[in-house]
């Protein structure tokens, strides 16, 4: 299947993981979580959301391969790499700021990604040379109020010293700074024009993977680590007055 064609399918699967986490999240008789390793959760509805995801994408593009958070699978040169709740802490305790992240990697590059946001009623998704579509209607990039200097950053390790110098980076520069413990979130709130960027100096690929198509269709400046790893890499999306006020991230 040709990557133009990829975009139409890859919305409908996330649609559907989308409405299968906000049913859940909404539900009055709640759910089960527990605890991977220190202030880092899985729940039940992240390991139904993503098998409903891989059951879709085998429907959808039979034989490829398929990388997810919980579950595992093959980082392969092209492969399907999944997080279906990016930001289950905020997810747990009912803060919309939580994400489905989808994302397409070929010849271990970006090529095709969605990051649906559900209690924010949004869905951003791309695929490299076909632009930016925001609920399923093409869109541009619009950042009103480019006075306002705001511009997120990953905690996923709070103490290292490069997220404390990134930090320090960016107010120095002006930019108010926000933590919402979602990198795809982030990320895609990046693209459409909400915030002027997201620097994460530590990141795993299913954080940053659905998300950095939208970023790069976008027109933002993009640099980021391996994707075809399971252990740390690392992003750094914005514009450019952004970017050039960051050293070593």
């Amino acid at each position: 299947m040709t990557a133009s064609s990829r975009l139409p399918a890859l919305e409908r699967i996330a649609t559907a993981a989308a409405q299968l986490a906000l049913q859940a999240c909404q539900a009055p008789d709640g759910f089960s979580a527990r605890a991977k390793q220190a202030q880092d959760f899985v729940s039940e509805i992240d390991e139904r959301v993503e098998q409903l995801i891989r059951e879709q994408l085998a429907l959808a593009f039979p034989g490829e391969a398929v990388f997810g958070e919980e579950q595992g699978g093959e980082l392969a040169e092209c492969c399907w790499i999944i997080d279906p709740i990016d930001g289950t802490a905020n997810f747990l305790r009912g803060v919309p700021l939580w994400a489905v992240s989808i994302g397409y990697v070929a010849q271990g590059q970006p090529e095709a990604g969605v990051v649906a946001l559900p209690a924010l009623g949004l869905m951003v998704a791309a695929q490299r040379g076909h632009g930016l579509h925001v609920n399923g209607e093409p869109c541009q990039r619009q950042a009103r109020f480019g006075e306002v200097k705001l511009a997120s950053l990953g905690d996923s390790h709070p103490q290292a010293e490069d997220v404390m110098r990134a930090y320090r980076q960016m107010r120095e520069a002006g930019w108010v700074v926000e933590i919402y413990r979602s990198t795809a979130t982030a990320m895609a709130l990046a693209a459409i024009g909400r915030l002027d960027g997201h620097v994460q100096p530590q990141v795993k690929t299913w954080d940053m993977a659905g998300a950095l198509p939208l970023c790069l269709e976008a027109g933002l400046t993009v640099r980021h680590g391996p994707l075809l790893t399971a252990g740390d890499s690392h992003v750094a999306v914005g514009t450019a007055d952004l970017m050039a006020s960051l050293s070593g991230c």
